[in-house]
C-alpha cells in the first residue's frame, strides 16, 4: 500500500548523537554518547559496538539485547526538545542477528507505540519512517524498548526531524514524501514506513 504525504518545509534534527559515533565504545551502558539513557546495568547486555561491519553507517552503532532468559524489557531512551503542537518525522534503522525467540522491539513517542515487532526472524537493517507523530509540550522522550535472548538488535542513525523550538528552522531537501507499507511475513504488528524524498525544481 503507497500513500502520500506532505513533509514539513521546515526541519531540524531533534536527536543527539543519533549515529552513537561520538560513544566510548563496547563498555556497556555507560558507553552511550550524550544524550542517551539506557536502563539496562548488565555492560554485555546492551552498548556501543565499534566494527563498522556491523553498523548501517559510519563505524559505531548500538547493540542492544542478549541475556539468557531474559523475561524483562530494557530501554534505551532520549529527552528531546520539541515545539509543543509540531509534527515530526522519526527515522531509524535496524537488524535483528537472531531469530530466536523471545524477542522484540519497540519504539515509543511521547509515551506512545509507533512501532513493534515480536518475535520476529533474523533480519538485516531496514529503514523505518514514521511520520506525524505530534509533540504535546516543549520535551518529548523518545524511547526504544527491547528483549532479546539470544543476540542482538542493532540500532543506528536514529533521527527526528521537526520544527526547531524557538522559531529556528533549516529549510528540507524537498516537500513531499512517498511512504509505502511492507510487513514481514510472521512478525506481529510491524509499521515500516519506507520513505523516499525528491529534491525540489
Amino acid at each position: 500500500m503507497v500513500g502520500l504525504g506532505t513533509a514539513n518545509a521546515y526541519s531540524q534534527e531533534a536527536v543527539v548523537n543519533g549515529g552513537f559515533e561520538t560513544s566510548t565504545p563496547d563498555v556497556g551502558p555507560s558507553g552511550f554518547p550524550p544524550g542517551w539513557m539506557s536502563s539496562d546495568t548488565t555492560p554485555t547486555n546492551s552498548g556501543v559496538g565499534n566494527d563498522s561491519a556491523f553498523a548501517n553507517s559510519g563505524a559505531q552503532y548500538a547493540f542492544l539485547g542478549t541475556d539468557f532468559g531474559q523475561t524483562t524489557t530494557d530501554s534505551l531512551s532520549q529527552v528531546l526538545n520539541t515545539v509543543a503542537g509540531g509534527s515530526y518525522t522519526l527515522s531509524f534503522f535496524l537488524a535483528n542477528d537472531s531469530g530466536v525467540t523471545p524477542n522484540s522491539f519497540q519504539a515509543l513517542f511521547n509515551g506512545f507505540s509507533v512501532f513493534l515487532v515480536t518475535n520476529s526472524p533474523a533480519f538485516g537493517y531496514t529503514n523505518i519512517v514514521i511520520a506525524g507523530l505530534t509533540a504535546t509540550t516543549s520535551t518529548t522522550t523518545l524511547e526504544f524498548r527491547y528483549l532479546h535472548d539470544d543476540d542482538f538488535f542493532r540500532l543506528d542513525d536514529v533521527s527526528v526531524q521537526g520544527p526547531a523550538p524557538g522559531g529556528a528552522a533549516v529549510p528540507e531537501i524537498g516537500a513531499t514524501a512517498v511512504f509505502a507499507l511492507p510487513a514481514f511475513v510472521g512478525l506481529c504488528l510491524v509499521h515500516f514506513f519506507q520513505a523516499r524524498r525528491r529534491r525540489l525544481a
